[in-house]
């Protein structure tokens, strides 16, 4: 039998207690599990079809952006899984804006905000994503002069100190798209499945939970 780790048993219990009448985005419902505080973030550009998955900024670098990134691909990967095997049915949410998963972001959209002159986008009342920006530069932007951007990459801050840093995942767009950015509804299987015995342990692999998936027809 396969074993599941300790978020993915959360998250398979999640899928299934839903309010049938308030089933959020994949994204969202998973956010205090897999898009913990400080550790990871996904923004998700429905219009223009981009992502950025945000990583922890810290010294002495453990590459923190790989690992972050083999956790996104597991997740998909587990959804997708269950969604084959026909223990969950996929509801498209068809949105065009931007989308953001993360714990402590309780909005339904980012609010863009001026903060000394550098334009910031609010996610809490102590954490913001700011822009890589070179504030001896300035550009008119409808009146306001903000500081030129030097980069594509996005920083969260916390307190005015940046603690989180993203990298582009676009590549990943269209997986996201389907498996994050849409509503999860349990069938009967997934009770069924639970039911017979998930195995809980401490093992952290990627793919430590397809061998049980392989036995369900």
């Amino acid at each position: 039998m396969g074993k599941y780790n300790k978020e993915e048993k959360e998250i398979l219990s999640l899928l299934n207690n839903q309010d049938i009448a308030d089933i959020k985005l994949v994204g969202n419902a998973i956010q205090p599990i897999v898009f913990k505080a400080g550790e990871a973030a996904l923004l998700v550009d429905c219009a223009n079809h981009k992502a950025m998955l945000f990583f922890p900024v810290r010294k002495p670098y453990k590459h923190e952006d790989r690992k972050t990134f083999a956790k996104l691909v597991s997740l998909l990967t587990f959804v997708e899984t269950f969604e084959k095997k026909g223990l969950i049915y996929l509801q498209p949410s068809n949105a065009g804006c931007e989308l953001f998963f993360y714990e402590n972001f309780k909005f339904s959209f980012l609010h863009g905000i001026q903060m000394n002159g550098i334009i910031k986008d609010a996610i809490s009342q102590r954490e913001h994503i700011e822009y890589d920006v070179d504030e001896n530069i300035t550009i008119n932007i409808q009146g306001i002069q903000v500081p030129k951007t030097k980069s594509d990459i996005l920083y969260i801050t916390k307190d005015g100190s940046r603690i989180m840093q993203s990298t582009d995942v676009s590549i990943l767009y269209d997986r996201i798209n389907k498996f994050l950015c849409c509503r999860a509804f349990p069938t009967s299987d997934l009770s069924r499945f639970i039911d017979n015995g998930i195995a809980l342990t401490k093992k952290s692999g990627v793919s430590n939970h397809l061998d049980m998936l392989s036995q369900v027809s």
